[in-house]
């Protein structure tokens, strides 16, 4: 995504001009991080798809909600099924709190704890969140 600012700068005062740009970049690399509508309606869309799945395949599915700590929220998922007793599974996703969504940090549970990949683009902007 390219973005151009048009930027008066005096050049009686170029220190100054350099802490506008350099507030200028910190917003710019700050929006980077947000998620968009799409990436959240896509990660929220895999979440349910794989939730439904687990739920008609018989899993349970138990999630702690999210804490905090360090600036950084962390969410869990705990899988297990009635019939099988020896099977437990869980997953843990720790974001920082600047770029947290509970949707995108379930679908990164939901994809950690059944094998899936997670999507690239929260990879992207997340980084490994595990």
């Amino acid at each position: 995504m390219e973005q151009i600012i048009a930027l008066k700068v005096d050049l009686e005062n170029p220190d100054e001009a350099r802490h506008t740009i350099d507030e200028l970049v910190k917003m710019y690399e700050e929006d980077k991080l947000k998620w968009t509508a799409e990436e959240l309606a896509e990660a929220k869309h895999l979440a349910t798809q794989i939730m439904q799945q687990l739920c008609l395949d018989g899993y349970n599915i138990e999630w702690c909600r999210p804490t905090e700590a360090y600036d950084y929220k962390a969410v869990s998922v705990w899988l297990s099924k009635p019939d099988d007793e020896s099977f437990k599974r869980n997953a843990m996703c720790c974001i920082h709190s600047t770029s947290f969504d509970t949707w995108i940090a379930k679908c990164v549970c939901l994809c950690r704890a059944t094998g899936k990949d997670v999507p690239e683009f929260i990879i992207k902007k997340a980084g490994e969140c595990w």
